[in-house]
C-alpha cells in the first residue's frame, strides 16, 4: 500500500506527499487524531489478504464538506476485495462512511469483502447526521453491522448492480437524538435486525432490481417512540416484489405524534413465515397487501394501542390465521380479503368514527371465520357486505349498543352473535 497526503489543514490542495509503498498482509491499520479531507483504503483492483482497521479518533472537522471514508475500489477491472474483516470506529457524528464508491449513491461497484463489515459511529449529540453506505454490487462473505450512524443504505435504488451479504445484518441507532433510517436494497442470506430512536425512524426493504430486495433469514425491527413535530412517525415497509424467507416483527412503542401518523408500516412482498406488527399508542396506519402478489405464508397478527387505529388487509394471501387487537379510541379494521385461516378480532372500549369499527368486504366470494369480540362501552360496528361470501364462527360484544349489518353474503348455520 502506498500513502498519499495532498490537503493542508486548511483543506487547501498542496503538492501530493507519497509514503511507501508498504507490504502489508495481515492487518492494515489506519489511526487518526481527526481529519479534514478523505480517509480511504482504495484497494485499486488488487486482493488484499488481510484486514483493515480504521480509528478516525475525534472525527472531521468540517461537517459542512464530504469527506468519505471507508473502503473503496476506484479501479472498475479487475475487481478489488478485501480477504479479511474491515472495521471502523469513532468519528464526529458527521462522516460519510462508504464501501465500494467514493461518492455513495449511483454508483457500481464490484469488490468483494470477505470477512464481516463493521462500522461504529460517535453518538453525536448534535444534530449533525451520518451516513453509510454499501456501494451497488458489492459482495460481503460475513455480516454487517452499523451502530449509531444515522442513515444507512444496503445497496443503491438508483444502480442496477447486486449487493450480497453472505451474513446477518444488524443497524442500531438507541439513544441518538436524529432519526434513524435504514434501507436494504440488497439480497441478504442471513437475519436483519434493526434497533431505531426516540424519534422518528424509518424501514424499508426495497425491490429495486433483479435479485435484491431479499432477505432470507428473519426481519426483527424495533421503531421505538416518535415525538410531534416531524413529518412522518416511525414508518415501515416491505415493497412489493421483495422476498423474506422467515419471520418478520415490526414493533413501536408509541409517542405523541397526531400528524398525519404515530406509526405508518406498509407490508408487501412475499414472507416466508410469520407476520407481527405492533403500533403502539398514537395515530396509526397499517396497510397488509397492497396488490395481489403478497403472500403471507403463515400467521398475521397486529396489535395497536389507544387511539385511532386504521387497518387494512386488502389484498393478496394470508395462508394462516389472522388475529387484530386494538386498544381504546376511534378503531377501523377492513378486510377486503380473507385468511385462509381463522380471523380473530379483539375490540377497545372507545366510539367508532364515521366508518364502522370492523368491516368485511371483499370483492370476490369468500369464507370469513371469525371470532370477533368488541369493547365493554362505546358504539360499535360490524358491516358485512361481500356478495357470494359465507359468514361462519361468533360475534361478541360487551355492550348493548353494538350494531350488526349485511348488506350481501351469506350466514353459515354454524354463525352465532350475541350483542
Amino acid at each position: 500500500f502506498t500513502i498519499f497526503d495532498g490537503v493542508n489543514p486548511n483543506n487547501k490542495p498542496t503538492s501530493t506527499k507519497t509514503y511507501g509503498p508498504f507490504k502489508v498482509s495481515r492487518l492494515l491499520s489506519v489511526k487518526v487524531a481527526h481529519y479534514d479531507s478523505d480517509v480511504v483504503v482504495d484497494v485499486n483492483g488488487l486482493d488484499y489478504s488481510g484486514s483493515v482497521l480504521m480509528d478516525l479518533g475525534l472525527g472531521d472537522r468540517d461537517p459542512t464538506t464530504d469527506h468519505p471514508v471507508g473502503v473503496i475500489d476506484k479501479n472498475s477491472t479487475p475487481d478489488g476485495s478485501v480477504r479479511g474483516n474491515v472495521t471502523i470506529v469513532n468519528g464526529s457524528g458527521s462522516e460519510k462512511y462508504r464501501i465500494g464508491a467514493p461518492t455513495g449513491a449511483g454508483t457500481v461497484t464490484q469488490m468483494t469483502i470477505g470477512g464481516n463489515v463493521s462500522i461504529t459511529g460517535r453518538n453525536n449529540a448534535s444534530d449533525n447526521a451520518d451516513t453509510f453506505n454499501v456501494a451497488s454490487g458489492i459482495k460481503i462473505g460475513g455480516s454487517l453491522s452499523s451502530s449509531f450512524v444515522d442513515f444507512v443504505d444496503v445497496g443503491d435504488s438508483t444502480s442496477p448492480g447486486i449487493t450480497t451479504v453472505g451474513g446477518s445484518v444488524s443497524y442500531t441507532n438507541a439513544g441518538s437524538r436524529n432519526e434513524a433510517t435504514f434501507n436494504i436494497y440488497a439480497t441478504i442470506n442471513g437475519n436483519v435486525s434493526m434497533t431505531g430512536t426516540a424519534q422518528n425512524d424509518i424501514f424499508l426493504l426495497s425491490k429495486s432490481g433483479p435479485n435484491v430486495g431479499i432477505v432470507r433469514g428473519n426481519i426483527n425491527v424495533n421503531l421505538g417512540m416518535s415525538f410531534d413535530g416531524g413529518n412522518h412517525g416511525q414508518s415501515a415497509a416491505i415493497d412489493p416484489g421483495s422476498i423474506v424467507g422467515g419471520n418478520v416483527s415490526i414493533n413501536s412503542t408509541g409517542g405523541a405524534l397526531t400528524t398525519p401518523f404515530q406509526s405508518l408500516y406498509v407490508i408487501d412482498g412475499k414472507i416466508g413465515n410469520n407476520l407481527t406488527c405492533v403500533l403502539g399508542e398514537g395515530n396509526n396506519f397499517c396497510l397488509i397487501g397492497s396488490d395481489a402478489t403478497t403472500i403471507i405464508n403463515g400467521n398475521v397478527v397486529v396489535t395497536a394501542g389507544n387511539g385511532p387505529n386504521q387497518i387494512l388487509f386488502s389484498d393478496g394471501i394470508i395462508a394462516g390465521n389472522l388475529s387484530v387487537s386494538v386498544g381504546n379510541g376511534s378503531n377501523t379494521t377492513t378486510l377486503t380479503i380473507a385468511p385462509q385461516g381463522r380471523f380473530t378480532y379483539r375490540g377497545g372500549n372507545g366510539s367508532q368514527g364515521a366508518l364502522s369499527e370492523l368491516l368485511l368486504n371483499s370483492l370476490v366470494p369468500v369464507t370469513y371465520n371469525v371470532d370477533i369480540l368488541f369493547g365493554l362501552s362505546g358504539s360499535h360496528t360490524l358491516e358485512y357486505s361481500s356478495a357470494g361470501s359465507f359468514l361462519t364462527g361468533r360475534v361478541r360484544s360487551g355492550t348493548s349498543s353494538s350494531t350488526f349489518s349485511q348488506t350481501s353474503g351469506d350466514l353459515l348455520p354454524t354463525f352465532s352473535i350475541d350483542f
